[in-house]
């Protein structure tokens, strides 16, 4: 006969082994573990502060989350990693990331005065989208990369609507190139331009359309016209054009003689009617003789427009302002270029990737001695681009293995007409390049 307390006792040994079970068996299988701090402090060249949190992703079971911040607790960046094994330390993070046992994945934000500037999308460590907001966290760019070093650019208006799309290449040396198509719409929606580019060039067929009709067609290759009739885009105000805007009438170029007692660079736009505007004035601090300048111009100064193709179009760039001689002053134009050959704020050769590589084909100088000793090979040159688009720094970046070869690389990329220069905000700024230059033997 069973005692009656038995079956009570057999049930609560049962429900006891159990819970030591589970106290005992710790993580699951393919869990991370945190080995060490999970915050950390650094301090930054400006010397503010920054802390580092590791946490584990509480959606993913082989992800964690670095979160970092700057004094008083504001988000600068949140971003996900994939982690290859099961423990992660933050201490030795660096150690992780050149070992490879840790990977950007899935999505990583970027904040500014609190705001998000920008989402990154990556793949196991290969980024794939990258979207830029502006301070009312709209839209402002998207880029999308693949596999091929392709990029998809999407640059969007102020309210989101999609305004330029077109892909580039990027080709030897960290250039790039424009291949693919182009498209290009108004603020209403309505498709403005489109083309297809190749090798930075037109090739293929360009349409401009105005009020959602053809208004100019034209069939391209390697650049030129073939038949149809010239498109280019009139409302790009940004271009590299063929003919810059020219003041017209004497009673202008008077004006400018009474009210300019010096040199001045003023950032002008030139819309394709003719009519201009002075956005900035190049000085510091802006005198009265200057307010008065920019005001008289932008009442009174009509220009013949820039042209691209022979055809009008909307032009911006610095204009400098000179006196050769007690009667006559001097007009000289620098343009800013945004041309859908070249990504914008990068300095281009004029002409693009195929006049540059055309350039150095014809002009670099085989050395003799060092084709009679059998010396091949490619040397990669380093060099800036100023802000007047001159060529300077010229040095070896890595090398043939031959001096003579070197030397002869070095020599043509010094050599080299003016550049067209960078821009950003709305200057011109230095860029550094890289250029491959090959040599060798038929």
């Amino acid at each position: 006969m069973t005692k009656p307390g038995l079956p009570f006792f057999l049930i609560a040994i049962c429900l006891l082994t159990l819970c030591l079970g589970q106290v005992q068996a710790g993580p699951k299988k393919g869990m991370i573990k945190i080995i060490g701090d999970s915050v950390l402090s650094k301090k930054m060249k400006d010397g503010s502060k920054r802390t580092l949190h590791l946490s584990l992703d509480p959606s993913s079971e082989k992800h964690v989350v670095l979160t970092e911040k700057k004094e008083r607790d504001t988000i600068v960046s949140i971003r996900t990693y994939l982690v290859k094994g099961n423990k992660i330390s933050l201490p030795k993070w660096d150690s992780f990331k050149q070992k490879e046992l840790v990977l950007r994945d899935g999505v990583s934000s970027t904040f500014k005065r609190g705001k998000m500037s920008r989402q990154e999308y990556f793949n196991q460590g290969s980024r794939e989208k990258l979207i830029f907001f502006n301070d009312q966290e709209k839209i402002r760019d998207i880029n999308y990369y693949s596999a091929d070093k392709v990029t998809r650019f999407e640059h969007y208006a102020a309210e989101e609507q999609l305004a330029v799309r077109y892909d580039v290449e990027q080709i030897e040396g960290g250039h790039t190139s424009m291949n693919g198509l182009f498209q290009q719409w108004n603020t209403n929606g309505e498709l403005a331009f489109e083309g297809t580019f190749r090798n930075g060039v037109k090739d293929g067929v360009f349409k401009r359309f105005e009020s959602g009709q053809i208004a100019a067609r034209g069939q391209y290759k390697r650049g030129k016209l073939k038949n149809g009739e010239p498109v280019v885009n009139v409302e790009q105000v940004y271009l590299a054009v063929d003919t810059y805007p020219e003041m017209i009438s004497q009673s202008e170029q008077n004006f400018l003689k009474l009210l300019l007692k010096r040199k001045v660079e003023l950032l002008v736009q030139v819309s394709s009617n003719g009519e201009a505007e002075v956005l900035k004035i190049m000085n510091g601090e802006r005198s009265e003789e200057d307010t008065g300048l920019i005001r008289s111009f932008n009442q009174q100064c009509r220009f013949q427009p820039a042209l691209l193709e022979a055809v009008p179009v909307h032009f911006k760039g610095w204009m400098t302002l000179e006196k050769a001689n007690q009667n006559t002053w001097t007009v000289n134009w620098r343009e800013i270029s945004f041309n859908p050959n070249v990504m914008d704020g990068l300095a281009h050769f004029v002409g693009g990737e195929t006049a540059l590589r055309s350039y150095i084909a014809k002009n670099v100088k085989y050395p003799v001695k060092a084709q009679k000793a059998g010396e091949q090979g490619r040397t990669y040159v380093g060099f800036v681009v100023d802000v007047n688009g001159a060529v300077t720094k010229v040095k070896v970046a890595r090398s043939s293995g031959s001096y003579a070869l070197d030397e002869a690389a070095m020599d043509v990329v010094r050599e080299m007409p003016v550049w067209r220069p960078g821009f950003r905000n709305p200057n011109f700024i230095k860029v550094r390049y890289t250029v491959p230059i090959n040599f060798y033997l038929r």
